[in-house]
């Protein structure tokens, strides 16, 4: 397997303002600070991804419009055909002296599904957040993450204790992330008293309905009125991390396909001064 690595300092020739993260088994990973564009709908990497979420999913709302609200996305280009294979949208901020990460939106190309692109993407993401918040004095974090997929929602199952403390035990302490989360985006429990399974937030979006006997512990957790595949219905996982804790099992997941010398260089935006 081929693989090549550019310093977090230059930049993508691909798209312009995007740097080029990593480049490996065929495909080249990247980032943009959406904080640094004018005008999101005109960017190539966000056109990019627009086309690729329209053919991995249904969108309820303008892409364009969304992902500009955002902070980065981080997205995977096919080198063979250069077309997004997968991307994540993240929203980040500063709330009482911790960061609080969102992952918004995670999709993987129907033709790029099996290459574990999803699972790169997000080391990736998590190692580069990791440089990022520590250069800017911030050593623990919340991660949000919001979603309809019972591939996703499995996927945090398994790595759960990885990402400890959280919703799937800790629930009591984190309820208060996951209200002040509802009620910043507008969404609402499916049942009171449990944030944790949030009605109705992807509606319509599921091309491709899935059973979820097929998924025995997301089955076992969810409950039984919760209905992905039709209404929307989304889990709602939050994690509790201090970086000095994440960062080593990052460093050993990216391990896999990178030398510790070019793990080092991976950064989200070496240009963001501040969230």
């Amino acid at each position: 397997m081929s693989l090549s690595v550019r310093t977090s300092a230059q930049e993508s020739t691909a798209d312009p303002d995007a740097e080029l993260l990593i480049s490996a088994g065929g495909y080249a990973y990247h980032v943009l600070d959406l904080a640094t564009i004018a005008d999101p709908a005109a960017h190539p990497a966000v056109q990019r991804c627009a086309s690729m979420e329209t053919a991995a999913w249904n969108p309820q709302s303008d892409f364009a419009e969304y992902v500009g609200k955002c902070s980065f996305l981080l997205y995977a280009i096919c080198e063979a055909d250069d077309t997004a294979a997968a991307f994540i949208a993240l929203t980040v901020w500063q709330q009482d002296g911790r960061a609080v990460v969102v992952g918004e939106e995670a999709m993987v190309h129907p033709d790029h599904r099996g290459a574990g692109l999803s699972s790169r993407a997000g080391w990736l993401a998590i190692q580069g957040l990791v440089a990022l918040l520590s250069r800017l004095g911030l050593h623990q974090a919340y991660g949000v993450v919001l979603t309809c997929s019972p591939v996703l929602m499995d996927m945090l199952w398994r790595y759960r204790s990885a990402l400890s403390p959280n919703s799937f035990g800790t629930q009591e302490a984190l309820a208060p992330v996951a209200y002040s989360y509802l009620e910043r985006f507008g969404y609402r429990p499916l049942t009171a008293g449990a944030p944790w399974f949030v009605a109705g937030a992807f509606p319509g979006c599921t091309k491709q309905a899935r059973d979820r006997k097929d998924f025995p512990a997301i089955d076992a957790l969810l409950p039984a009125e919760f209905d992905y595949n039709t209404r929307g219905d989304s889990l709602l996982f939050v994690c509790d991390v201090k970086l000095a804790g994440i960062a080593p099992f990052a460093t050993m997941m990216l391990r896999q396909w990178c030398t510790p010398e070019q793990i080092a260089r991976i950064d989200l935006s070496p240009r963001r001064a501040a969230l």
